[in-house]
């Protein structure tokens, strides 16, 4: 079982997709071979800087590009860049050697890993929703369409832009949003992801508090201060 983390950033919000970076390569122990990281800096933003490259390739194999967009705005800007990595992913895990990977982790810049062993228990469970033959697994939230949505920061399966039919982005619906009824059937919903989207001062209850089942999340996303971070740090790395 293998995953690649799909890092995506604009100028906006670089400097917080290298803390975030850097804390994933800071908390494992050693080097893995099941999780690699790609860095996808939006057209028009820098590419992530070879310090914190390097620091995370002493965890994980790296790769790194410019996607083509340059669309900003939101929710246009988030859409056509989370959509070129979908459309195009065989494509790209191919030319890195990695078309082994059975599940893509889509990660904003405001996420966090919760726990040290985060990534074994995405992978753990994404091992289950691939045996129930699921598409994507995240945290779901009854907004959006009528049936709710599975939130973008999610593992989805390698080919799932081609089993969407994925030509083009939406520009005034999150992709989300727009694919929700579409992969309802084939969706899990699951409680190590915590949804905490536009939030501000996490606390300690709230970031142990899973939305589904008894076990505390191993991953937020939302926050857009550095309370989930420094909690998570103290948690983690005492």
């Amino acid at each position: 079982m293998s995953l690649v983390i799909c890092l995506q950033f604009y100028e906006g919000d670089i400097a917080q997709a290298r803390t975030l970076a850097e804390f994933i390569a800071e908390i494992e122990p050693k080097k893995r071979d099941d999780v690699r990281v790609r860095f996808v800096a939006r057209g028009d933003c820098d590419q992530m800087d070879m310090g914190t490259i390097q620091l995370v390739s002493h965890k994980f194999d790296v790769s790194w590009i410019h996607a083509n967009t340059k669309v900003s705005g939101w929710p246009a800007g988030p859409n056509a860049l989370a959509m070129e990595i979908l459309s195009t992913a065989p494509a790209w895990l191919k030319a890195a050697g990695w078309s082994d990977a059975d599940g893509i982790l889509l990660l904003e810049p405001d996420c966090c890993p919760l726990q040290r062993d985060w990534l074994d228990q995405i992978l753990a469970e994404w091992a289950i929703a691939l045996a129930e033959r699921k598409w994507i697994m995240g945290s779901w939230r009854a907004s959006g369409p009528n049936c709710g949505h599975v939130n973008g920061n999610c593992v989805v399966v390698p080919d799932i832009g081609k089993r969407l039919g994925i030509h083009y982005y939406p520009e005034h619906l999150a992709w989300d949003c727009w694919i929700a009824q579409r992969v309802q059937a084939h969706w899990r919903i699951s409680g190590a992801f915590l949804n905490k989207f536009q939030s501000v001062n996490a606390t300690e209850e709230i970031l142990r508090t899973p939305e589904v089942g008894t076990e505390p999340p191993a991953i937020v996303h939302g926050y857009k201060d550095d309370s989930a971070y420094l909690i998570a740090r103290k948690w983690i790395l005492p």
